[in-house]
């Protein structure tokens, strides 16, 4: 792809690049100064849309490019046609509902991922609870043998255990 001194149509060249806008230009210099001439073409309609001429010199080179970059978007954003902008409204209505569907379609799993990670802590922690009435059934077998009170405060807290499994 080369443009430089090209003798193709601006609109041929633009249709090759995809592009609606092209940026035309050219840089003379004498010694350290400067004079950068560019216009700024909707290709599609054929249409200049802005032109400036800019002079300097070679240190203020970045400064004009700053310019000219403002200047471009000024000439961009005041020439939106009405249907431009009414295509422009729809795009950001059919993206912010296809955004607002993706949304909630994630939220709906996030909530079914928790329900099941709930559902997984809780048959885990039946399982433990289990093993653990299990466990204090021996260890309460072992303290009647010992001590008779230390067994009743155990049943007390064997019973706890039970309502625990229970509500499984």
């Amino acid at each position: 792809m080369h443009f430089k001194h090209a003798t193709t149509d601006v609109r041929a060249i633009a249709r090759e690049l995809r592009v609606r806008y092209a940026l035309e230009g050219s840089l003379r210099r004498a010694g350290e100064d400067v004079r950068i001439t560019v216009q700024l073409i909707d290709a599609k309609a054929d249409d200049h849309l802005w032109a400036r001429t800019y002079s300097g010199t070679v240190g203020d080179v970045l400064d004009i490019q700053e310019k000219v970059s403002q200047a471009i978007v000024e000439a961009l954003r005041l020439r939106l046609t009405e249907q431009e902008h009414q295509r422009l409204e729809t795009l950001v209505e059919e993206r912010t509902a296809a955004l607002t569907e993706l949304s909630n379609y994630l939220q709906s799993v996030r909530e079914e991922e928790r329900a099941k990670l709930a559902r997984d802590i809780h048959d885990e922690l039946g399982s433990i609870l289990v093993s653990a009435r299990m466990d204090v059934s021996w260890v309460k077998r072992r303290i009647e043998q010992l001590d008779p009170v230390s067994a009743a405060k155990l049943l007390r807290a064997n019973r706890t255990l039970d309502e625990g499994v229970q509500m499984k």
